[in-house]
C-alpha cells in the first residue's frame, strides 16, 4: 500500500503503470472493498473489461491496452505469444491476427477473442513490453514460425536483428529444441542465411535487392560473407564463394559521398588483391543487367579456371 495516499490516489498511481489497468487483486491489496469498487464502476470512474480486471475513465483505447487486460484476466504467470507477440516486437512487420489474441499460459483460460497456447515457459523465454508480459523475441519467432510465410519470418528476424532485439545464436540454440514439421522447415530456412556474424539489411531496398536476386536464375550465393584482406576484412552483401564473385547493392545516401565513392576503391581493390571480383548495382540496375553481369563473370571465372 502506498503511504500518505488516499485510496483514489493509490489508485491512479498503480493503473498508471499499466496503461490504465488494474486488477481487483490491487484493489484488495490498497484495502478497496468489493462495494468500495462498485461505487467507482457507478459513478464512472472505472470501466471493467474483462474479468477481475478494470481500466480508469478516460484512459486510451488502444490494441495494446487490449492485450494486456487479456494477459491479466488469464492467469498470473500469461504471456502474450505467437502473432500477438510478433505484433508487439514488430508492428511493422507482423500484421495482427484479426482481432484475435494469442497468450501462452500453463492454465487454460477461457476468454472472448483470445486464443490461450496452454504451455508452461521457463523464466527466460518471458519479458515485458513497455508493460506488456510476452515471450522474449528469440521465443516469438519459434512461435511464429509455420504460421507465417518464410519471407515475412526472414523480415521478422532481420528487423529485431537490426534493432539489437535478438540474439542470432540465441536464437539457433532454442531452435534445435524444434526439429520436426513446418515450424522446423521455416526456421531452418531462415537460420540458414543468418550464419554467425550476419548483419540485417540496413534498408529496405537492400532487402529488395536480396529479394531480387534469388528470383533470378543466378548462383546461389552467401548473404553478409565476410573476406579478410590484407588491409583490413569486409562484408559482402552476397558472396559466390566457390568463384571469388563478391556482390554489393549500393545506396545513394551512403556511396553518393565522395569519402564513400574513395571506400569503395580502396574496398575493389583490396578484394582484388586477394583473388576476388567486386560487382556493385544500384536500386535502379535493372533484372537483365543484374542477371548478365553475374553471368558474365560466372563464365568468366569458370574459364580462367
Amino acid at each position: 500500500m502506498l503511504a500518505g495516499m488516499g485510496p483514489d490516489e493509490r489508485i491512479y498511481r498503480l493503473a498508471g503503470r499499466r496503461l490504465g489497468l488494474i486488477t481487483a487483486a490491487q484493489f484488495r491489496g490498497e484495502g478497496l472493498s468489493a462495494a468500495q469498487v462498485r461505487t467507482r464502476l457507478q459513478r464512472g470512474q472505472l470501466r471493467r473489461l474483462r474479468r477481475g480486471v478494470y481500466c480508469l475513465a478516460g484512459t486510451p483505447v488502444t490494441w495494446e491496452r487490449s492485450v494486456l487486460a487479456a494477459v491479466l484476466a488469464c492467469s498470473s504467470t500469461a504471456v502474450a505469444s505467437h502473432i500477438t507477440a510478433g505484433a508487439l516486437w514488430s508492428p511493422s512487420v507482423i500484421p495482427r491476427a484479426n482481432g484475435m489474441i494469442h497468450l501462452t499460459s500453463p492454465c487454460q483460460g477461457r476468454l472472448a477473442g483470445v486464443q490461450v497456447h496452454r504451455r508452461e515457459l521457463p523464466h527466460w523465454q518471458r519479458t515485458k513490453w513497455e508493460g506488456v508480459p510476452v515471450t522474449r523475441p528469440e521465443r516469438t519467432i519459434i512461435d511464429v514460425a509455420g504460421t507465417v510465410g518464410v519471407d515475412l519470418l526472414a523480415r521478422f528476424t532481420d528487423d529485431l536483428v537490426r534493432r539489437g532485439l535478438l540474439d542470432l545464436e540465441r536464437l539457433r540454440d532454442l531452435a534445435k529444441r524444434f526439429n520436426r514439421g513446418p515450424r522446423a522447415a521455416a526456421l531452418s530456412s531462415v537460420l540458414a542465411d543468418r550464419l554467425p556474424g550476419y548483419r540485417a539489411h540496413d534498408s529496405d531496398w537492400e532487402e529488395h535487392m536480396d529479394a531480387l536476386y534469388d528470383s533470378l536464375p543466378l548462383p546461389t550465393a552467401v548473404r553478409q560473407y565476410e573476406i579478410c584482406t590484407p588491409r583490413g576484412t569486409y562484408r559482402i552483401d552476397r558472396a559466390i564463394v566457390e568463384l571469388r564473385i563478391a556482390i554489393e547493392w549500393n545506396g545513394y545516401s551512403w556511396h553518393g559521398q565522395r569519402s564513400s565513392f574513395d571506400k569503395d576503391s580502396d574496398r575493389a581493390a583490396d578484394l582484388a588483391s586477394v583473388g576476388w571480383r567486386l560487382l556493385a548495382f544500384t536500386a535502379k540496375t535493372s533484372p537483365e543487367r543484374l542477371c548478365d553481369a553475374v553471368l558474365g563473370a560466372v563464365r568468366g571465372s569458370a574459364q580462367a579456371g
